[in-house]
């Protein structure tokens, strides 16, 4: 029987499965016999098959990305104890299968694991820095928003300065003209 560890990028255990079945998928959806809701993972990501009495991994999708101790899976890939699956920057999947079950080979996390900690733990930073250059796009986009609804708001207030003014100067100007209209009948009264 084979036991799957899934490990996020610094390590910690997010859980452990047993490969009870002869298949098992892995993906985002509630339905999966390992179900990881993380960017990058699509609903049925991979899968682990046993065939011949070995067990074996394979892309659900030719288009997913599954790694097999650091290369991208191609068709399907027999596992031994000890290999490690990652399924996205954040997620690794780490088989170990019980003593004389499969294959003789041994179990070597030692070097390679923390090299394949690094790379995830590098993949994740690049998401990190894409979701932050992201944020900062966003930001500047506001600024600029913001800056353009300050110069409506001060255009506003000149044409409501402007439009006083204009009412004040047409009274003058109607008041004058009164005046002048009075005093042209005033005068032309007189005059007969």
């Amino acid at each position: 029987m084979a036991k799957i560890t899934v490990l996020d990028s610094n390590n910690k255990v997010h859980g452990e499965y047993l490969l009870t079945s002869n298949e098992m998928v892995v993906g985002r959806d509630k339905s999966c016999g390992i179900c990881l809701d993380s960017v990058g993972i699509s609903r049925s990501h991979c899968l682990f098959f046993n065939k011949d009495g070995n067990y074996y991994v394979k892309n659900a999708r030719d288009e997913n990305e599954t790694f097999h101790n650091g290369e991208k899976v191609v068709g399907e890939k027999r596992l031994s104890s000890g290999d490690l699956i990652s399924v996205s920057a954040i997620f690794t999947l780490e088989i170990k299968f019980d003593p004389g079950e499969t294959d003789a080979e041994t179990f070597k996390v030692g070097r390679y694991a923390e090299e394949v900690a690094r790379k995830n733990a590098k993949r994740a930073g690049r998401l990190k820095d894409l979701q932050a250059d992201e944020v900062i796009q966003n930001k500047a986009k506001l600024k600029s928003i913001l800056q353009k609804v300050d110069e409506l708001n001060n255009a506003v207030s000149v044409i409501q300065k402007n439009s006083r003014t204009m009412i004040v100067l047409i009274s003058c100007f109607c008041a004058a003209l009164f005046g002048l209209a009075v005093t042209t009948l005033i005068l032309l009264l007189r005059a007969r």
